[in-house]
C-alpha cells in the first residue's frame, strides 16, 4: 500500500509565500478541506518539478547543454556556405566540405552525430548581438542522418535555405536577437540576410597565382627573375602572379557579361567606344595582340574585339567558365580588394545591366544562377543589398533606387547614357518617401514610444510603428535625428534609446521577409552544421544568417584545443591543484587494438562513462509514495549494451537502496521525507554510473603520427580503473593529474610527470629552459612523499625559517605566530640573510670558524 504524505508535511515543506497564496485562493473559492488538500498536493508537485539547485543549468543554458546532438540542427548537404582560410574566401557546399575534413582528420560519434573539432583556422561570416557581421572562427563541424522532412524557406528578396525543422534561425524581438526553430517560422516573419560583408585592405588578396589554373603549361624564369607561363603555340607569356587590380577586375566583369572564350582567344562583343578602348588598353598592357570585327548576328550591327591569348582564354575558362548558362564569379574575386570588386561589377553591369527609371531599379539578368548569386555576394562587399528572382527563363538581380547613390559612387559606369540614368535614379532616392517592402527593421519594441513620451512628442506619430513592430530603415534614421535634436534642446537623457535605434538603423543585415515555408524530401542521407562560438551564427552563400547551438562539451582530441596550456597550465602544475581545469588522459593501446580507428573506437566506447540520465526517458519524483520512478529508453540500453537488470544493480550498489523493476521501469524507494533531500536524491540517481569508467565523460580516438598508432584521448581521468582494461597498455598511460599519479603509481612517477609536463608546455611556447631547473622544483614538490604546491600551504609552509616564510606571503601572520610561541630563526639559509643584509651561508660566506695565530710565532715568521 502506497505511503500517504500528510497535509502538515506538505505545508511545512512548501515556501511560505506559496502556502499563503493557496490559503488565499481556498478562501476566495470557498474550497472544502479536501479540495484545499488536493490544491496543496498539486502545488507541491509543480514546485518540485521546477525547483533547481545552485549551479544547475536552466533556460538557455540548459538548452545549450543539451547541445546540437539533442536538437539535430543542421542544413542540407548542398547548401552553399562562405568560408575564409588563409585570407582566401571560397564558396563551398557544406556537405562536401565537412565530409572531406572528416575523411582527412577523422571524427568522433556522439548520440548519432559525427563531430570533429577543427584544428585549422577557418572562418565564416557571423552575425553578432550588436547586429554587425564579423568573420568568426569555426570551432567544430558535425553531420548526422537527415530526418524524413526538411524545411525550405524562401524570402521576399529571392533567397533560399533548406534545413532540418529543428534547425535554429534568428529573429529580431524587442530589439534583441533571439533564436527560433525553423518549424516555428511562418510567412511574414523576417530573418537576417547579409547587406555588408567587409574585408580589410590587409586581408584582401593582391594577386592571383595562375600556375595551378593553367594545365600543362610550362613556367620559366625570365630576366626579371619572375616566373612566366610560356604556351607552346604562342610567344605571348603571362606572369605567374596576375595583379588583382582595377583593370583586370573590369576585364573579368566585361567578359562575364559580353565575353566568350575559345582555345586561342577571348572575344568580347560591345559597340560602346569607351568599353572598346578599355579592352584595347588591357591587351596592350599585357603585350597581347587583338583583332576587331563587325558582326551581324543580332538585329543591329555589333562589334567584336578578340584578344589573342591561349593563356588568358584558358585562365578565364578555368575560373569563370564559358557559355551563358555556365558562367560564374571567379573564386579569387571574393578575396580581392574593394577596388577589384567594384570594377568587376562595373564591367558586368555595363555589359548586361540596365537602369529602369520607371521601376526605380538597377537590373541585370543571366541564364546562370551561380553568376547572379555571386554578383549579389560581391555587392554585399560594397554594402549594397539586391533582390533575386527567376522568370522561368532567366535569373534577375535588382538593386533598389535606395542604393543608387552608393552604386554610383563606388561602382559607377563607363557608358554615358547609363551613368546619366544612375544620376537620375540617385536623385529619386533622396526625394522619395515611399514605403520599402524589403528593408524593414522588425521587433523594435517600445523604443520609439519611450523616446516620444520622454521628449513630449505626440505618441500618435509613432504608435503605428510600435503596434506593427516594424519600421523602414530610412524612417528610423529620420526619427533618430529628430529625437537627438530634441534631446539636445531639452537636455534630456535618452542615450540608451538612441543607441538602440542607431544599432538597428546601421545594422549590417536586411531583415528579409519570409515569402514561403514548405517541407521537402531530403536529397542526401546526411545533414550538416558548423559550431561558431560566441555569436553562434553563420551565413550561407545566399547571404541568409542561420543560427547554430554551441556544443558545450568539446572533445580534447585532434586539435587538443580544450586542454589547458601555456601560463595557466604552468600555474596549475606548480600550485599542485587537486583537480585540473581540464582533466585528461592519453590512453595507449596494445596491438592489434591500436592499428585501426575502428578498433580504438570499440575500446573507447567501453571507457566512456554512461550515466543513468543518458539511458532514461524521464526520471520522475513521486511525492505520494516518496519514490523515484525511472523510465528507461530501450534503444539507448541496446546501444550501450546493457539491460534494466544491470542498471538496477548499479543503482543498488552505488546508492545502497532497494530497486523494484517492472519491465523498462525502475522504482527506487527513499527513506528521506524532506522535500529538498528527495530532490537531491533524484539528482544522485541521475548521476549513477551504469557503464564505462566513472569521471571519464568524453573519449576520442586520435592518430599518433610519430608512433603510427591510434590512442584514446579523454576528458576526465581515472587511471586506476583504466589500467585494468585488458586492451590498454598500462605502461604508457598518461594523465595531467599529478595527485592521481602519486596515489596510483607512486611519488617518483608523479615527479617524472611534473618534469615532463612542464618541459612540454615550455617547449610549446618556444621557451628554452634547462631541465635541471625544473627537476629541482619537482624535487621540492615531491620530497615529502606527496605532491605539494609552491604555495603558502605547500612547500613554503615547511620552511624552518620564520623570515623565509614571511617573505613569501602573509608576513604579519607568520611573524605574529612565531612571536606567540617564541620561535627562533637561526639564519641558516639564503633568503633570511639577504633580508637582514648580511653574508649568505654559501661560498665565501660559509666558513664561521676563525683561527687566531700565536703572536710570537707570527713575529718569527
Amino acid at each position: 500500500m502506497a505511503k500517504q504524505v500528510s497535509f502538515e508535511w506538505i505545508r511545512s515543506n512548501l515556501p511560505e509565500k506559496v502556502a499563503e497564496e493557496i490559503e488565499r485562493t481556498a478562501k476566495e473559492k470557498k474550497l472544502s478541506e479536501k479540495e484545499k488538500q488536493t490544491l496543496y498536493e498539486r502545488a507541491a508537485q509543480n514546485y518540485m518539478a521546477v525547483q533547481v539547485d545552485p549551479g544547475e543549468a536552466v533556460g538557455i543554458i540548459s538548452a545549450q547543454s543539451i547541445g546540437e546532438p539533442g536538437t539535430q540542427m543542421s542544413v542540407k548537404y548542398d547548401e552553399k556556405v562562405i568560408i575564409k582560410q588563409d585570407s582566401e574566401i571560397k564558396a563551398v557546399k557544406i556537405g562536401e566540405f565537412i565530409d572531406a575534413k572528416m575523411q582527412e582528420y577523422g571524427h568522433v560519434t556522439e548520440d548519432g552525430h559525427d563531430i570533429l573539432d577543427l584544428k585549422e583556422e577557418i572562418y565564416v561570416p557571423s552575425f553578432t548581438a550588436d547586429e554587425q557581421t564579423e568573420w568568426k572562427r569555426i570551432s567544430a563541424i558535425s553531420r548526422h542522418k537527415s530526418p524524413e522532412k526538411l524545411v525550405k524557406i524562401k524570402t521576399r528578396s529571392g533567397r533560399e535555405i533548406t534545413a532540418t525543422p529543428f534547425h535554429s534561425f534568428v529573429i529580431r524581438q524587442n530589439n534583441k536577437i533571439v533564436p527560433i526553430a525553423g518549424s516555428k517560422l511562418k510567412q511574414g516573419d523576417r530573418i537576417p540576410a547579409i547587406k555588408m560583408l567587409t574585408l580589410t585592405a590587409q586581408e584582401a588578396a593582391g594577386v592571383v597565382n595562375v600556375q595551378p589554373l593553367l594545365e600543362e603549361v610550362p613556367f620559366l624564369t625570365a630576366a626579371d627573375g619572375q616566373l612566366y607561363a610560356y604556351p607552346r603555340a604562342s610567344s605571348r607569356p603571362l606572369p605567374q602572379n596576375i595583379e588583382l587590380n582595377e583593370e583586370f577586375g573590369w576585364l573579368v566583369g566585361i567578359y562575364l557579361s559580353e565575353g566568350n572564350a575559345t582555345r586561342s582567344y577571348i572575344s568580347i562583343s560591345n559597340t560602346d567606344s569607351v568599353i572598346q578602348e578599355k579592352i584595347r588598353v588591357f591587351a596592350r598592357k599585357y603585350n597581347l595582340t587583338f583583332n576587331e570585327y563587325d558582326n551581324y548576328r543580332g538585329f543591329a550591327k555589333g562589334h567584336d574585339i578578340r584578344i589573342n591569348s591561349t593563356l588568358l582564354s584558358q585562365l578565364l575558362k578555368a575560373t569563370c567558365k564559358s557559355g551563358a548558362a555556365l558562367k560564374h564569379i571567379p573564386e579569387f574575386a571574393y578575396s580581392a580588394s574593394d577596388a577589384f570588386v567594384a570594377n568587376l561589377l562595373r564591367g558586368y553591369f555595363d555589359g548586361d545591366g540596365n537602369v529602369n527609371l520607371q521601376r526605380k531599379v538597377i537590373r541585370v539578368c543571366s541564364k546562370s544562377k551561380d553568376l547572379i548569386d555571386g554578383a549579389a555576394l560581391l555587392l554585399n562587399r560594397l554594402g549594397i543589398f539586391s533582390t533575386k528572382n527567376y522568370d522561368g527563363k532567366s535569373h534577375w538581380l535588382s538593386i533598389s533606387h535606395r542604393y543608387a547613390k552608393t552604386y554610383l559612387e563606388v561602382i559607377g559606369s563607363d557608358v554615358d547614357y547609363k551613368k546619366k540614368e544612375l544620376e537620375n535614379l540617385s536623385e529619386i532616392q533622396s526625394e522619395t518617401t515611399d514605403y520599402n517592402l524589403v528593408d524593414v527593421i522588425p521587433g523594435i519594441g517600445t523604443v520609439l514610444f519611450d523616446c516620444a513620451k520622454k521628449l513630449g512628442v505626440p505618441t500618435r506619430l509613432v504608435n503605428n510603428f510600435t503596434k506593427r513592430q516594424k519600421i523602414g530603415r530610412s524612417t528610423i534614421r529620420k526619427y533618430t535625428k529628430l529625437f537627438e535634436s530634441l534631446a539636445a534642446k531639452q537636455d534630456a537623457n535618452i542615450e540608451q534609446e538612441l543607441s538602440t535605434m542607431r544599432r538597428a538603423a546601421e545594422s549590417d543585415v536586411v531583415w528579409d521577409e519570409i515569402a514561403s515555408v514548405e517541407y521537402v524530401e531530403p536529397e542526401h542521407r546526411n545533414v550538416y552544421d558548423f559550431t561558431v562560438p560566441d555569436s553562434e551564427t553563420f551565413a550561407t552563400f545566399d547571404g541568409l544568417i542561420t543560427h547554430n547551438t554551441m556544443r558545450t562539451h568539446h572533445f580534447v582530441g585532434v586539435a587538443e584545443l580544450n586542454v589547458t596550456l601555456g601560463l595557466p597550465r604552468i600555474i596549475e602544475i606548480f600550485d599542485a591543484r587537486k583537480d585540473p581545469k581540464t582533466p585528461s588522459m592519453t590512453i595507449y593501446l596494445k596491438a592489434p587494438h591500436n592499428k585501426s580507428r575502428q578498433a580504438a573506437e570499440k575500446v573507447a566506447a567501453r571507457i566512456k562513462q554512461v550515466t543513468l540520465k543518458e539511458l532514461a526517458k524521464e526520471v520522475v519524483l513521486n511525492l505520494a509514495e516518496l519514490s523515484i520512478t525511472v523510465n528507461l529508453e530501450r534503444e539507448e540500453l541496446t546501444r550501450h549494451d546493457t539491460t534494466p537488470e544491470l542498471v538496477a544493480m548499479a543503482i543498488e550498489r552505488q546508492l545502497k537502496v532497494k530497486v523494484d523493476r517492472s519491465g523498462g521501469t525502475l522504482t527506487i524507494k527513499s527513506k528521506d521525507q524532506d522535500l529538498k533531500k528527495l530532490y537531491r536524491f533524484k539528482e544522485k540517481v541521475k548521476d549513477v554510473t551504469v557503464a564505462g569508467i566513472k569521471d571519464v565523460t568524453d573519449v576520442l580516438p586520435v592518430y599518433k603520427k610519430e608512433a603510427d598508432e591510434f590512442a584514446i584521448q579523454t576528458f576526465g581521468t581515472n587511471i586506476k580503473e583504466v589500467m585494468q582494461i585488458e586492451e590498454v597498455d598500462e605502461h604508457r598511460i598518461m594523465t595531467n593529474n599529478f595527485i592521481e599519479i602519486a596515489k596510483v603509481l607512486g611519488i617518483e612517477a608523479a615527479r617524472t610527470a611534473i618534469v615532463n609536463e612542464v618541459m612540454s608546455v615550455l617547449a610549446e611556447q618556444g621557451i628554452d629552459v634547462d631541465i635541471r631547473h625544473v627537476m629541482i622544483v619537482a624535487d621540492l614538490m615531491t620530497s615529502t612523499g606527496e605532491v605539494k604546491g609552491i604555495t603558502r600551504h605547500g612547500i613554503t609552509s615547511q620552511k624552518t625559517s620564520v623570515l623565509a616564510r614571511a617573505s613569501f606571503e602573509i608576513p604579519l601572520k607568520h611573524l605574529i605566530d612565531a612571536s606567540i610561541v617564541g620561535e627562533a630563526d637561526k639564519l641558516t639559509s639564503v633568503v633570511e640573510n639577504v633580508m637582514i643584509n648580511q653574508p649568505v651561508p654559501i661560498g665565501t660566506g660559509l666558513p664561521d670558524l676563525i683561527v687566531k695565530m700565536d703572536k710570537k710565532k707570527e713575529s718569527k715568521e
